[in-house]
């Protein structure tokens, strides 16, 4: 790799994020400051309550967003390079695929709202119900969030992506709870927190979709073929099993334990999890500012510019990912004891947490990589067998073990699928994903 590369790239990084720092650079800083502002504002046991929530809404966002946010990633920038007039005709099968995938998924949580008001069918679970069924007319507003950063990424507009994206739901969301904590002084819980997120999510949309429609969305020509509509179902649906894959094996941990710890210990494993996850920052960023590039390199046939710019993405990746597992590790006590002082006796959680982490941000962006060249299948496959294996494996550790089963079963899992995924990029592609 060339200095002249290397100093290239630094400058466009630079150059991206000299525009966008104050969106790009604070958006997990602001997460950091959420998830301190919940475990401050709610009891530990509410904050577990809104804990598992969060983690069943990513599963039911993932059934709404039907893959479409990573498809369109793909089929955007490879429709720019073959056939143009076809973009408007993707963007409007997309928004379509959304609208009918919420309207089935709004059933469905109307019969949980129901029977969780009405019966005692889910028991001592049937407050989480009630807000999860609740929290589901949020779904629309962020599948499209995601699916208009999609587009604006590709049309190399990353700043304004990454800015509807995740900076502006978690700062509205911190503005409504100082607003109604602080100022008019409502007592929160999980249900109300909730009720605010939703509305986070619906302003974030009218942003994300005023400079979607301004930059990224094409007029349809209405000339589409049946065909074609069938190929493009077919491939977002692939895209959404391996993602709803990837969701087991990456986030299920927080929704099993929930049946087997109490809401008070699963908010510090919870909170152990986000913290270490700020490592995951800087390939948040790489993905949000190379993304799109990356598909045009590839898609243009241009392997060897792609090959050097995945290398040098890796290499950030870990570099940054060192440094912030080194502090947390050091201040594992401290940084737990911050948020609430009965969290600062899991510090071998929090440790094993950032361990995890730090193997999922040095393969830089893996993941994206993978959909990018159009490997969904292998994507699905890999991360449902490993998904359904792990879920058994977490269930028996954590009956057994607890908070340290869970965390110890999630890292070697996060190992095992990693190592599968840069074999698999290695063998399809001749990449090379790891940074060394």
């Amino acid at each position: 790799m060339s200095f002249s590369f290397i100093f290239k790239n630094f400058i466009f990084l630079l150059r991206t994020l000299s525009f966008s720092s104050i969106f790009l650079g604070l958006t997990y800083i602001l997460r950091f400051i959420l998830t301190f502002s919940l475990v401050k504002i709610l009891s530990p046991t509410e904050f577990g309550y809104f804990s598992w929530v969060m983690t069943a809404f990513l599963f039911l966002s993932t059934l709404n967003l039907n893959g479409l946010d990573n498809f369109s990633l793909r089929k955007v920038a490879e429709l720019k390079s073959s056939n143009p007039e076809d973009i408007g005709n993707f963007q409007k099968f997309a928004q379509k695929k959304v609208f009918f995938n919420s309207f089935f998924i709004f059933i469905f949580l109307f019969l949980i709202f129901f029977i969780s008001i009405n019966t005692d069918y889910f028991g001592q679970m049937s407050y989480q119900f009630l807000v999860l069924a609740t929290f589901g007319l949020a779904l629309p507003f962020s599948s499209f969030v995601m699916i208009n950063s999609s587009n604006l990424r590709v049309i190399n507009s990353p700043r304004l992506a990454q800015i509807g994206d995740s900076f502006l739901q978690p700062l509205f969301l911190i503005l409504f709870l100082l607003i109604i904590f602080l100022l008019i002084e409502i007592q929160l819980n999980a249900f109300k927190v909730i009720l605010l997120t939703i509305s986070s999510w619906i302003l974030s949309f009218f942003f994300s979709f005023y400079f979607y429609r301004k930059l990224a969305f094409r007029s349809p020509n209405n000339l589409i073929k049946k065909e074609k509509l069938l190929e493009w179902k077919f491939s977002a649906n692939a895209i959404m099993i391996g993602v709803f894959g990837w969701s087991i094996l990456s986030k299920s941990d927080v929704l099993i334990l929930g049946f087997f710890v109490e809401a008070s210990e699963l908010s510090s494993y919870f909170v152990s999890l986000r913290i270490a996850e700020l490592m995951l920052f800087f390939p948040s960023v790489a993905t949000y500012v190379w993304s799109g590039r990356i598909a045009n390199l590839y898609y243009e046939n241009k392997i060897d510019e792609a090959q050097k710019l995945i290398k040098f993405i890796s290499r950030l990746c870990f570099s940054v990912s060192i440094f912030l597992f080194s502090i947390g590790f050091l201040f594992s006590s401290e940084i737990l004891y911050l948020f609430n002082e009965s969290f600062s006796k899991n510090v071998t959680v929090f440790r094993l947490a950032l361990f995890s982490y730090l193997i999922i941000s040095s393969v830089g962006i893996l993941g994206p990589l993978l959909l990018i060249i159009g490997e969904e299948s292998f994507f699905a496959k890999i991360h449902w067998v490993l998904g359904i294996i792990f879920s058994i494996c977490i269930s028996i550790s954590a009956l057994n073990f607890g908070l340290i089963g869970g965390v110890i079963t999630f890292g070697i899992f996060q190992i095992i699928v990693n190592i599968l995924m840069i074999s698999r990029l290695r063998v399809k592609t001749g990449l090379s994903s790891h940074p060394f």
